[in-house]
């Protein structure tokens, strides 16, 4: 569903006015201080609290927690006490109701975000960012119409279904009595949750996301490696700011927020996320770092030269190449190559049930070799081809560079399986360009980069190498010409 929307930065930070289009795999470019990590953040954001925002939007349609926008009439007590009492529940619905409730969902959200949400995203003071805007577009048409219905099983127990006929939209709710909820203060608790998982089915109707697209993203930082190092300090120094909290109205003058900003360094919401995820990675099912893995896991450990295990809660790194024994390093003493794809790594094991998770990595070219860059490019290209939503913001002109050989190997050849052979791919080692939406950064916006059968151009990575093969020739041929001279 999001890669038929438009998502619009305005007067954030560097980014004036920007406009992004997710692909299969979607890439940004761009020199320093450009804004990339700026929109990065942004949208991870916005779609990590995507449930957060629909709920309190629809809170506010309704006295009774409304889920229209313009006010349909609801039931005598709400509709969530209708389908608890009642079962069921029907009201005239058309297609201009649709289109205005989908419509003033998106817009409500982005407000609302724009307003509450993006200070806290980079941790900044509240108005850091006041003047900032985040919207989205959707594309030229909306969702076909008459919308699909589905069923989706609740948490309170039974199956709550949305239908569309003809004029009327149906709401049904089918209890399951071993689970529901009987007594009476767990009847305000069953109330609640079914009235949240309503909010978030209708929301799916609207957008007719039959795949359920509240899915919360997937961000690997530049700052993953310092992560992976540091974490345990990094949660020592959090326990500690906790107990100055607790101790700070009864034996400090300080202030809540002056102990915070006293004793604790102040990290990006996709940063924080990821510090949670590398503190939980001990915690990870046993079977799930196992010797049976998937390929995008394989052709990762290929990348890294080893493959990553854990005993006891601590996590090791296993070179394969001149290592007979099996010989384990633990991990914060491995390398730093290793250290920093064991956060791609674990993600895959964690998601890999869950391949349509949006997965964010910023600058993934972090301590890799060339040739290693040349071949993340082809894994990062089969995990797309596998299913992935993949976006990346980049440096590299060897992945890029890669990414183009796999759109040329797209192309229809004579003894095809003969060329890949011969050249070294796989079967798979190929992308159509049509899958992928590349930027570049500039003057506060974003650029699309033009595409073709021979790959993706990027103004900044041809000029700097322009620029350096002239110099080079400058200064070989006057090498040439003194050599000469000297004869």
């Amino acid at each position: 569903m999001f890669q038929n929307w438009e998502f619009r930065f305005k007067d954030l930070g560097p980014v004036k006015d920007a406009a992004l289009r997710l692909g299969d795999l979607t890439i940004i470019t761009g020199r320093n201080n450009t804004g990339k990590t700026y929109m990065v953040y942004t949208l991870y954001g916005f779609l990590r609290d995507f449930l957060e925002l629909v709920e309190k939007v629809m809170d506010n349609w309704g006295d009774e927690g409304g889920f229209f926008s313009y006010g349909i009439p609801l039931p005598p007590g709400g509709l969530v006490k209708n389908l608890i009492e009642n079962g069921s529940f029907e009201i005239e619905f058309s297609k201009e109701a649709f289109d205005e409730d989908r419509t003033q969902l998106i817009r409500q959200m982005c407000r609302l975000y724009s307003h509450d949400k993006i200070d806290n995203v980079f941790n900044a003071r509240a108005g850091t960012f006041s003047k900032a805007v985040f919207d989205v577009e959707e594309g030229n048409r909306g969702p076909d119409f008459p919308p699909v219905g589905f069923t989706v099983e609740t948490q309170v127990g039974g199956d709550l279904s949305i239908f569309y006929n003809e004029d009327r939209l149906f709401f049904f709710y089918e209890k399951d009595k071993k689970k529901e909820i009987g007594v009476r203060a767990d009847g305000v608790i069953q109330h609640f949750l079914l009235q949240s998982q309503i909010q978030q089915a209708y929301a799916r109707f609207l957008f007719q996301d039959t795949q359920n697209f509240i899915r919360i993203p997937s961000c690997s930082t530049s700052a993953r490696l310092a992560v992976s190092l540091f974490y345990p300090e990094i949660e020592s120094n959090r326990r500690f700011t906790v107990r100055q909290l607790q101790q700070a109205k009864g034996e400090h003058d300080l202030s809540s927020a002056e102990i915070i900003r006293r004793f604790t360094s102040r990290y990006a919401l996709p940063i924080d996320d990821e510090i949670d995820f590398v503190k939980a990675i001990p915690d990870f099912p046993s079977e799930w770092v196992s010797s049976e893995k998937g390929g995008a896991v394989k052709d990762l450990e290929k990348i890294v030269g080893g493959s990553f295990t854990k005993s006891d809660d601590i996590l090791y790194f296993i070179p394969s190449d001149g290592n007979p024994q099996g010989e384990r390093i633990p991990l914060h003493l491995s390398s730093s190559s290793a250290t920093e794809m064991s956060r791609l790594f674990f993600n895959l094991v964690l998601n890999r049930e869950d391949e349509s998770t949006l997965f964010i990595i910023d600058e993934p070219e972090s301590h890799l070799d060339t040739m290693n860059q040349i071949q993340l490019a082809r894994t990062l290209v089969r995990w797309v081809n596998s299913g992935m939503k993949i976006l990346i913001s980049t440096h590299s002109d060897y992945i890029i560079k890669e990414i183009n050989n796999l759109i040329m190997l797209n192309g229809s050849f004579d003894n095809k399986e003969e060329l890949l052979r011969d050249l070294g791919y796989k079967e798979d080692d190929s992308i159509d360009p049509s899958a992928i939406e590349a930027y570049y950064a500039k003057d506060g916006g974003l650029v699309p980069c033009h595409k073709n059968a021979f790959g993706i151009e990027v103004p900044s990575f041809e000029d700097s190498i322009d620029e350096l093969v002239r110099v080079s020739s400058v200064l070989g041929s006057r090498i040439i010409l003194e050599s000469d001279e000297d004869e």
